[in-house]
Formats: C-alpha cells, structure tokens, sequence
C-alpha cells in the first residue's frame, strides 16, 4: 500500500549527469556512495567497483535504520558511465535479522548484473 518493501532489489538511473550536476556520473558515484552513504551509514567493505572499462564507482555494505523498524542491510553499487553521461544505483536490501538467507539470493543477482553501455 506505500510502496515499500522488506527485501529487494533497486536499480535507479539518472541520464545527462553533466549538464544536471556538472560533475561526470563517475565522480557523482564516488560523491554518492562515498561521501553521503559511507558519512550517514554503518559501512563495510567499500571500494572501487568491479573493473570494467566502461563504468566506473564504488561498491559496500550498508547498515542503517532504527528501533522499531529495525535494522537493514544495503548491498549497493553506484556506477557512473561516463561515455553516455548515465549514473546507475542498484542496491539490494533486506532486514538485518533476514540478511543471510537473503543475501544467498541477493549475492547471484548483484554479481552477475549486465548494463546496457549504450545507456
């Protein structure tokens, strides 16, 4: 009813990032994940993303949230395609108490995703 969910999967792009924040996706990744996620956030494991040539950012584990909600888990990968001036943030979540039968899952989708380069 409000749109939320318990465990999941998030993927939000932003297209044009240069010309909306004058910055170029790469750096507005670092910025992002870096900057405000690791700032505001219990973190682990962050560093740069997988190599590949066409997309560059960092990648971590996240935890965050409060009692009575409780605590959450985020897998998240900010990525920032340079070529095409496209920002990618795919997180994968779930509550802190679920995260390792979810992360069995989680783990095969966040390691095997494909982006489209042209995008």
């Amino acid at each position: 009813k409000e749109g939320g969910f318990s465990t999941g999967l998030s993927l939000n792009t932003i297209r044009n990032v240069p010309s909306l924040f004058g910055v170029l996706p790469s750096e507005y990744a670092t910025a992002l994940l870096i900057e405000k996620m690791q700032g505001d956030r219990e973190s682990k494991d962050v560093g740069p993303s997988p190599a590949d040539s066409r997309y560059k950012g960092y990648k971590g584990f996240f935890r965050f949230g409060s009692e009575p909600a409780g605590k959450k888990i985020q897998y998240a990968i900010a990525l920032g395609n340079d070529a095409t001036g496209t920002f990618y943030m795919i997180t994968f979540e779930s509550p802190e108490a679920e995260w390792d039968e979810a992360w069995k899952t989680g783990a095969v989708i966040m390691n095997n995703l494909l982006l489209d380069e042209k995008y």
